[in-house]
């Protein structure tokens, strides 16, 4: 039995995705799912299903809808959805639910591009963004545990898109990924590390008067919404990309020679 979470709540017990109608089961089935391989108490349950209003027999439902799950997972003897006191228990692997794999394929992605491997790195993190369908959770009503998983969720998606951009620069895409750093920043203009990648590609793909411009509009978006200056990372890569302008000209003639911005042919 395989789950996704990354979009809408679906299940797959062959070879086709279905969705689940409604929508107090899909809540009981994204709590057990947040929480796959714990047991997660009733009176959990209750709360992630009803908020402060919960039925006079909201024990008794929960039973309900866990029979129905039980039926619609194909798992009439209990053994995937367990009665585990105090509450339910979800027998679901890192393999079962996408927002689990996702998980552990974008720590492989950080591993192999801390480790010097761009193309390994950015393979791997493809594929953990290649997982979503849609916002997190979509269709499942918000609730104090939904709503947090999927921030911490969207937020990760924007870290795996980061460090997705930093291994295609590192393979040498740096003029690939030019476009998509300029939506992604007018989007999230406070994510100081995609302004910080959208300077380095351009200044990668020759384009170093428009990487020194993007400092501008940085620094611009960061002190208009929080009032300070830009943090010390970006600043750095500023300052690098000034004072590459201040070398004299006739250093920029040795090959490798920090004088000459990328894409810069040698004198001649």
């Amino acid at each position: 039995m395989r789950f996704r979470v990354l979009g809408p709540l679906e299940i797959r017990a062959d070879e086709t995705w279905t969705g689940i109608s409604a929508p107090k089961w899909r809540s009981l089935l994204a709590a057990l799912l947040i929480n796959a391989g714990q047991v997660v108490p009733t009176d959990r349950l209750i709360m992630e299903i009803w908020g402060d209003s919960p039925p006079a027999r909201a024990n008794n439902l929960v039973s309900v809808y866990a029979l129905r799950l039980r039926r619609l997972l194909g798992d009439e003897n209990g053994e995937l959805l367990r009665t585990r006191a105090p509450g339910y228990q979800l027998r679901a692997g890192k393999q079962d639910v996408d927002a689990l794999r996702f998980d552990g394929l974008v720590a492989e992605g950080r591993q192999a591009l801390a480790a010097g491997a761009p193309r390994r790195a950015a393979a791997l993190l493809a594929e953990a963004l290649g997982l979503w369908h849609g916002s997190a959770f979509v269709d499942v009503l918000p609730s104090v545990l939904v709503t947090a998983e999927a921030g911490r969720l969207e937020r990760a998606r924007l870290d795996a898109l980061e460090l997705r951009i930093e291994a295609d620069i590192g393979c040498g895409g740096h003029a690939q990924v030019i476009p998509e750093l300029f939506r992604l920043t007018a989007e999230h203009p406070m994510r100081e590390g995609l302004w910080v990648l959208l300077m380095r590609a351009l200044d990668g793909a020759g384009r170093h008067a428009e990487a020194l411009t993007a400092y501008g509009k940085a620094r611009d978006a960061i002190a208009e919404e929080l009032g300070v200056d830009p943090g010390e990372q970006l600043q750095r890569l500023f300052q690098d990309l000034l004072t590459r302008d201040a070398q004299p000209e006739e250093g920029a003639g040795a090959a490798g020679s920090p004088g000459r911005r990328a894409g810069q042919q040698p004198p001649g």
